[in-house]
């Protein structure tokens, strides 16, 4: 099975990757720096380019995606739609090699060799965090928090919206986003970074309104830092949060 290649935590590359895929604050593609015009293609097809590259790297069954696409629909129609409609993608991805692989009942969007993925990037960066916590290792778990934090743009294909095959998956990154946030800023605080604590937290409750840690060490970070204005607008939106919760 191919994987996808990725740039590790942190790292920066001088030129743009052959292939980008960004799923987190919306669904973007580009090769070469170019975006694709993925209105060439139907939107179930574009439907299931989005639940790919969501997952890319990781083999999807076609039950998962047939049951995405086509709910409900005669088992022999479905397959078939599956069919064109992934030979329908595979035209759009181009003549590249390994980009829509198939393993026996399971298909899998790989990136080709320096191919970026920010869903794979995040989680890679916090599986790093997670082992650099384990290891007592605080830089590298700095680095990590801040390019976990770095790939998160935003909520994972919000132009999907409630649909059931996105919504457990796009809550999971949100958390793990937010207690990154939260971690980064209770770090600086030890550290006595005062700005990266203010915006951290900032992250924190822009993707979690409702995290206590969060709004505290804003207003406290805030606050240190002799932005006052700022601190008392942060205390009048965790006000305001909190009032929705009574």
């Amino acid at each position: 099975m191919s994987t996808l290649a990725q740039r590790s935590p942190g790292q920066t590359t001088t030129s743009r990757p052959f292939m980008e895929l960004r799923c987190l604050g919306g669904f973007r593609l580009s090769v070469r720096g170019q975006p694709v015009d993925c209105t060439a293609v139907k939107p179930r097809t574009r439907t299931a380019l989005r639940l790919l590259a969501m997952r890319a790297g990781r083999p999807v069954h076609r039950e998962t995606l047939i049951e995405a696409l086509w709910p409900g629909s005669p088992p022999v129609t479905a397959t078939h739609n599956l069919h064109v409609t992934l030979s329908s993608l595979r035209r759009l991805l181009g003549t590249g090699p390994g980009e829509l692989v198939r393993d026996g009942d399971a298909y899998e969007l790989v990136l080709p060799a320096g191919g970026y993925s920010d869903v794979v990037t995040f989680t890679a960066a916090i599986e790093t965090a997670h082992q650099a916590r384990l290891n007592g290792d605080q830089g590298t778990l700095v680095v990590a928090l801040r390019a976990a934090l770095d790939a998160y743009a935003g909520e994972l294909l919000p132009e999907d919206g409630p649909a059931e095959w996105v919504v457990t998956e796009r809550e999971a990154l949100r958390r793990r986003a937010a207690a990154a946030a939260v971690e980064l800023a209770r770090v600086a605080h030890r550290r006595g970074d005062l700005a990266e604590v203010a915006t951290a937290a900032g992250q924190c409750v822009e993707i979690d309104m409702y995290c206590d840690a969060g709004w505290r060490l804003l207003i406290e970070g805030r606050t240190a830092l002799g932005d006052l204005a700022a601190a008392g607008r942060a205390r009048q939106r965790y006000a305001a949060v909190l009032a929705t919760l009574r």
